[in-house]
Parts: structure tokens; sequence; C-alpha cells
């Protein structure tokens, strides 16, 4: 019964319309994954987005230690980004006063707390979509050699056989 099934079944996979339903169903698949992949992304690329128009509106290196409690402020209330920059700030050296020098300092990179990790890995299940290629080639092998695997019982091999000849 159940290899009857698999028989009927790899029929039908190397039939036009089965080559024709496969795709369909791996498009499918890759849309559904797509559209999965931009609802989670969409609202911290928009934040991402709001954060560099912040950055691009300070004023001069010169003068962003004035500003940087505005700017910290509005930072802080974005909802992905906002405990990553309260982690770096807590990193800056601010100048004491009556020092020459004015410029303020970080005790930790920047990439040390706003990279792939800490902004996408939160919102997105990163290992699953670098493993679909994977999951795809996987299928399409199993399915490839199910089906010659069920077709091969129409093959004789008759005098082909070197014991044969």
């Amino acid at each position: 019964m159940f290899f009857k099934f698999w028989e009927s079944l790899s029929g039908y996979l190397v039939s036009p319309w089965g080559v024709f339903t496969l795709c369909v169903v791996i498009v499918a698949f890759f849309l559904f994954l797509l559209a999965r992949f931009y609802r989670a992304v969409s609202p911290v690329s928009a934040e991402l987005k709001q954060a560099v128009a912040l950055v691009t509106a300070q004023p001069a290196m010169v003068e962003f230690s004035t500003h940087l409690q505005e700017f910290s402020e509005k930072v802080r209330r974005l909802k992905n980004l906002g405990p990553l920059w309260r982690e770096f700030y807590e990193t800056l050296v601010f100048p004491q006063q009556g020092e020459h020098d004015q410029f303020i300092r970080h005790t930790k990179e920047v990439s040390s707390c706003f990279n792939e990790n800490t902004i996408l890995a939160p919102n997105l299940d990163l290992p699953f979509y670098a493993a679909v290629p994977n999951y795809l080639t996987c299928s399409g092998i199993l399915g490839t050699f199910s089906a010659a695997l069920f077709d091969f019982e129409g093959i004789s091999f008759g005098s082909a056989c070197p014991g044969d000849l």
C-alpha cells in the first residue's frame, strides 16, 4: 500500500504537472518566508532610518556635546535601539571642567553595541533564514532521489550487466 502510494507520487512528480506543482509550492514557500521576513524587519528598518535622521541632523562634532542630552532622549525613546543606546551611553567619558580637550570619548567600541546580533537577532530568527537555502536544496535532492528510485522499477537491466555479456 505504502509502496504503491510512493510509486504513484513519484510518477506524478516527474510529470509536467508535478514539476509545475512543485515549482508553485517552492515559490509560495519563498513568498511566505519573504512576507514573514519583511514583517519582522520593517519596524527595525524604520527605526534605523529614524536614528540615521537624528544623527545627520546633529550639528558639527565640536557642538555635539551641548546637544547630546537632547539627542540621547530622542534615541532612548526608540523601541529597539533605545536599550542599545543606554548601554553605549554608559561607556561615554565626558570631559571634566577646565580640560583643554572637550571631546567625548567612549570606552567600548560602537560596533559592540550596535551590530547585526544586537539589532536584528532579537527580532528575527537569523539561523532559520540562513538555513532556508539548505532546506530547499535538501528537499529538491530528496524529491529527485525519491522519484528516480521509484522510477527504477520500470527499467530493465537485461544484458546491460557486465556479467551477462
